[in-house]
């Protein structure tokens, strides 16, 4: 007997653009540097959007935005001063990204996963 996999969801190009588009636009019109990406951190088939929000020269937050009926939702905010965001080891197949972020000669490196409902 096969065992029942849950079917991923399906978002268009377009739906992203229509969603998250918005978010981009308006950070990047109060910010003087902005950067973003989308990856699908839970592994649902919807590629979440981290976008950097908030920037000086010694502090970088990211929020990050899933979509949730047709509508983009804000998961919440992470901090990461000159921060890189990397697949797991095994390419992307865990349900997390890799943040390293550094700061005066330290790096730390953290697994950021989806918690049910967030």
């Amino acid at each position: 007997m096969k065992a029942k996999t849950k079917a991923k969801a399906k978002v268009s190009s377009k739906t992203y653009q229509e969603l998250y588009g918005p978010i981009v636009h308006e950070v990047e019109k109060s910010e003087e540097f902005s950067s973003y990406c989308l990856y699908d951190i839970d592994k649902n088939g919807v590629k979440e959007l981290i976008i950097q929000t908030e920037t000086a020269v010694w502090f970088w937050a990211y929020e990050i935005y899933t979509i949730k009926n047709h509508k983009s939702v804000s998961l919440g905010q992470i901090d990461g001063t000159y921060s890189a965001f990397y697949k797991d080891k095994s390419g992307g197949k865990k349900k997390y990204i890799i943040q390293v972020a550094g700061f005066q000669c330290e790096e730390t490196v953290y697994h950021i996963s989806i918690k049910k409902g967030n």
